[in-house]
């Protein structure tokens, strides 16, 4: 509170200026001066110097602050205890706005106003980051630590049986000769350890806090909060009133059916086109091939963007479709003209493509026709890439196998069944493997077509319809009114070990695993 007495005194805070019009005023251009000038500076810059000021002056005030944000561990602690303190607290100070400073504001000259100033808290992200670098970083030294430790220990033992101290060119040779693969691989290692381990670790560790738009520091810490966030998936809770743990297990479900129909309808698909062009009755079968690669050849980006361009309520299909009369058809037969209320169950809801248009990515009453057309879409997309790679395959079985098959009467089915199919398989089984781990993590195809949808608000914890995980942890990342990133986080660990553990389970069952074994 500001108060004046007769020898016209300022006393605030323990504060104590002579409040002549002289003095004041030469005080006041002392402070401008020395700033550079008034147009030099704005209004931040003058209420950081009366906040410089009032700490200056006021001890109460400096300590009460300094107490706050003046962490030692944060402040003057070494590079690794000061790691370990970060990833163990995520930081304890968050960024505060100073105020006191208002009452000292008729130092501020004419046409500037005071404003809070903003003291900077912890970063917990950044904490949490450089206690992860800190402490791989300490692991090194502690191996190098313990290695030299074993390297003195066989030195010792040597001078002892030899009384001699051993040559350090000889020493240097013998590490060269016994040790070069570990030489050779620490670089490599250790830019492994930084550059993929690192990042995979903050990911990890981030789906044990509660890291959303509710903690985003400095303003607002995020702790750590241990197995929280996977027992509300997994007893289908709710977190901030949004329902992940109902909406994981739909999204999840659709994500492997998608992965499945995906990478066996594009395997299948590229099978059986090269099947046909290996046919000797088919006429002009490079050209065929040349037509059918050119999906391959197209960036994918670009086939996706177009395709969702195309496909749109009003977009050139449904249009065209319009013209050619196949809405009149479908209008007589109830699959368009209902609204979204009319959609009715079943049956009746599964023939349902929309209410003036056909809605092929936007059917909220629907969903299942949105996900069935994406997954044909996608064998557009992919099954080029298995066509030319089934027929580098099939060109390499030996014919001879063909010609024995035919002398002992097999049909063309039963050498497809029996000599094409198990040889195709056997080499490709791999690949498949990796397709379907692809597909599970396809954000393309999901995203630029469908963009998740149709639906995904607040009631669905922003999933839509067609999201898969993937997809459904970017919207959580990216956009600005959800950032619920320790549950993408969760997300992103659980796709991990779930992808992991089918992929290894997978390989070592393939007959080309067990033969390299």
């Amino acid at each position: 509170m500001l108060i004046i007495d007769e020898t016209r005194n300022l006393r605030t805070n323990g504060f104590e200026v002579l409040l002549e019009y002289d003095v004041f005023k030469a005080f006041q251009e002392s402070i401008i001066g020395g700033l550079g000038g008034r147009d030099n500076y704005n209004t931040d810059a003058y209420n950081k110097m009366l906040v410089q000021l009032m700490f200056r002056f006021d001890e109460t005030i400096y300590e009460s602050y300094a107490e706050v944000f003046l962490n030692p561990f944060h402040e003057n602690a070494g590079f690794f205890v000061k790691g370990l303190w970060g990833v163990i607290t995520l930081g304890v100070t968050p960024s505060r706005t100073v105020t006191e400073h208002y009452e000292l504001t008729f130092f501020i000259p004419d046409g500037f106003s005071r404003r809070g100033v903003e003291l900077q808290g912890n970063f917990s992200q950044q904490l949490l980051l450089r206690g992860i670098i800190s402490n791989l970083l300490l692991v090194y030294f502690i191996g190098i630590f313990i290695w030299n430790i074993r390297d003195a220990f066989k030195t010792s033992k040597i001078i002892e049986e030899t009384k001699k101290v051993p040559d350090q060119v000889q020493y240097f040779k013998d590490v060269y000769e016994n040790a070069f693969e570990y030489i050779v691989l620490m670089p490599a290692l250790f830019l492994v350890t930084f550059i993929s381990v690192m990042p995979i670790l903050f990911g990890m560790l981030v789906a044990f806090t509660n890291y959303d738009a509710q903690h985003i520091p400095p303003n607002n810490l995020f702790t750590w909060v241990g197995l929280e966030n996977f027992r509300v998936i997994f007893t289908l809770n709710e977190q901030g009133g949004l329902p992940f743990g109902t909406q994981f297990f739909r999204v999840f479900s659709w994500t492997l059916i998608w992965a499945f129909a995906s990478t066996f309808t594009v395997f299948f698909g590229g099978f059986i086109q090269a099947v046909i062009l290996a046919n000797n009755r088919v006429v002009f079968r490079k050209i065929w091939r040349s037509l059918l690669i050119l999906p391959w050849a197209i960036p994918a980006l670009i086939s996706q963007m177009v395709f969702n361009v195309m496909f749109r309520d009003r977009g050139w299909v449904n249009q065209t479709l319009s013209n050619i009369g196949v809405y009149d058809w479908l209008l007589e037969r109830g699959m368009l003209g209902r609204s979204f209320a009319d959609a009715g169950t079943g049956l009746d809801r599964l023939l349902y493509f929309g209410e003036e248009n056909i809605q092929w990515i936007s059917n909220e009453a629907n969903p299942w026709f949105v996900r069935i057309f994406i997954i044909v879409l996608n064998i557009w997309l992919g099954f080029p890439f298995f066509m030319a790679l089934m027929t580098g395959v099939m060109t390499s079985i030996d014919r001879s196998l063909y010609e024995a098959a035919s002398i002992d009467g097999a049909t063309g089915f039963q050498q497809f069944r029996f000599i094409t199919m198990p040889l195709v398989l056997f080499a490709t089984s791999p690949l498949l493997i990796m397709t379907f781990a692809g597909n599970f993590n396809n954000f393309g195809v999901i995203y630029f077509i469908t963009q998740g949808g149709p639906g995904g608000d607040f009631t669905t914890a922003f999933a839509g319809q067609t999201d898969i995980l993937i997809s459904w942890i970017y919207k959580l990342t990216t956009d600005a009114n959800v950032r619920w990133y320790s549950m993408a986080s969760v997300f992103s660990l659980l796709i991990f070990l779930i992808i992991g553990t089918i992929s290894a389970w997978n390989f070592t069952r393939t007959r080309a695993f067990k033969e390299e074994m």
